[in-house]
Parts: structure tokens; C-alpha cells; sequence
């Protein structure tokens, strides 16, 4: 009998090996889950989130801030900050800002939050120095995450607009500077497979051709969306009176 015991107990041993192996090897198993969950997280958490501006850009390392052209006579002119990409990709966080100018002043607080969970848009208003004719603007969102927006603002008369586009996007900027008092409608003649953003409100088709109506002089944005991302609707500064005409030269 004692010789039996000895033989279970030898039988024991590399059991309770193997067992402990195998506890091991999963608790390893169970770390190597619970990092690789939790970097998605904060991947996913960073592609949620949208810091975003009507008349600010983020900016690659290594290219200029965009260039947006204002009115000489203005007093000051407002920005928008929003937490928002469209309808549906909203930042669920709070945002928290600070934004900084040189050659103006901020109207309004330099820092701020945009709620989360919900579409906001904060203005913020800036006046340029006296003497000076170039504003350039930086905000930065502080948390969750740290993202800049850039312009760089330049006073010049007249009316003008320019147009952000690269080829293969899905969308392009129409930024136009009005610097006449008062309402304006300005007629907008598109290329072919390019619509300017139904959620516009400022947008109406009385006829062939879109209408854009401003009720005061400033700068104006307008996302155009296009269904042939291979066309590039970029144009650096054109002067307009009552009339946008992109059909020219679309390429």
C-alpha cells in the first residue's frame, strides 16, 4: 500500500505542473487581451474625436497656414470652433481650447469647452491691430486630445473667394469674403457632380443655379461635396461682384 501511495504522489507532481502551466500561459493570454482591448479603446477614442472650424484648418507639418481674406474696413470678424465632423460623427467628451492671435486681439475668452454628447459651436471674435494687415489665428484644443487650427487672415477690398481642395476628397471648401453691407445673394455656378451641403440653410436653387444669401459682410464657408473625388475644384483668390462661375476651368 505504501508503494501506491508513492506512485500517486509521483503521478501528482507533473500534474500540478502542467495545471500551473496552464494558469499561466492564460493569465498571460488574458493580459495580452486586456492591452491589446485597451489600446482599441483609445485608438477608437482618438478617431472619435472632432475639433473642427468654419474658417480654421489643421495644418501638416512642414505646409502653410491657408490664407482667408477679409474686408480692410472690418472692425472684427468671427470664427467658429465646432466639436463635430457632420450630423453624426459628434465628440462625445468635452472639448477645452485655448486660442491665441498675432496681429489682433481675441474678443472673447482665449479658452473655452465645447460640450460633448452634442453639436456645439462656440464664436469667437477677433480684431485686427491697428496698422496691421495680416491676423493669424491658432486654436488648440487642450483635452481629451491636443489638435491645431490655423489661418492666417489678410485685409484686402473687394470681394473673393477661394476654394480648399485636394483631388481625391470627398469634399471641398468655398470660403468667400463679402464686404458689402447688408443682405447679398450671390448666384453659385457649380461644376457638374458637385452640390453645395443640403443642411445649409444659407443655400437655396431658385433656378439652374444655387443662391447663397448673406444678410452682412464678412467671411463665408460652404462645404461643396463632390461625387467625382478625382475632380480638384481648387482656386487660390478670385474677385467676384454678385457671381461665383467654377465651371471654367474645373478640372
Amino acid at each position: 500500500m505504501k508503494k501506491c501511495f508513492k506512485i500517486q504522489d509521483k503521478l501528482k507532481r507533473p500534474l500540478l505542473i502542467c495545471l500551473a502551466a496552464i494558469l499561466v500561459l492564460a493569465g498571460i493570454a488574458g493580459a495580452r487581451y486586456v492591452l491589446t482591448w485597451d489600446s482599441g479603446s483609445q485608438l477608437a477614442g482618438a478617431a472619435d474625436f472632432y475639433f473642427t472650424s468654419d474658417l480654421l484648418e489643421e495644418v501638416k507639418t512642414g505646409e502653410k497656414a491657408p490664407i482667408r481674406y477679409i474686408d480692410p474696413q472690418t472692425g472684427s470678424f468671427t470664427i467658429e470652433l465646432h466639436n463635430f465632423a457632420d450630423s453624426k460623427r459628434i465628440t462625445e467628451k468635452d472639448i477645452t481650447y485655448e486660442v491665441t492671435v498675432t496681429g489682433g486681439t481675441v474678443n472673447d475668452p482665449q479658452t473655452g469647452k465645447l460640450i460633448g454628447s452634442q453639436k456645439t459651436t462656440n464664436f469667437i471674435t477677433i480684431t485686427p491691430a491697428s496698422g496691421k494687415d495680416q491676423v493669424e489665428v491658432t486654436a488648440t484644443s487642450t483635452a481629451p486630445y491636443k489638435k491645431e487650427l490655423k489661418a492666417s487672415f489678410q485685409l484686402t477690398g473687394g470681394n473673393q473667394y477661394q476654394v480648399d481642395d485636394t483631388a481625391g476628397s470627398t469634399a471641398a471648401v468655398l470660403t468667400m469674403t463679402c464686404t458689402k453691407e447688408g443682405t447679398q445673394a450671390i448666384t453659385l455656378k457649380l461644376p457638374e457632380n458637385v452640390v453645395p451641403d443640403a443642411t445649409d440653410s444659407r443655400v437655396t436653387k431658385p433656378g439652374d443655379s444655387y443662391q447663397f444669401t448673406v444678410t452682412e459682410k464678412g467671411v463665408f464657408s460652404l462645404v461643396l461635396l463632390k461625387k467625382e473625388t478625382k475632380q480638384n475644384l481648387k482656386k487660390e483668390l478670385v474677385p467676384f461682384e454678385n457671381e461665383i462661375d467654377m465651371t471654367a476651368k474645373a478640372t
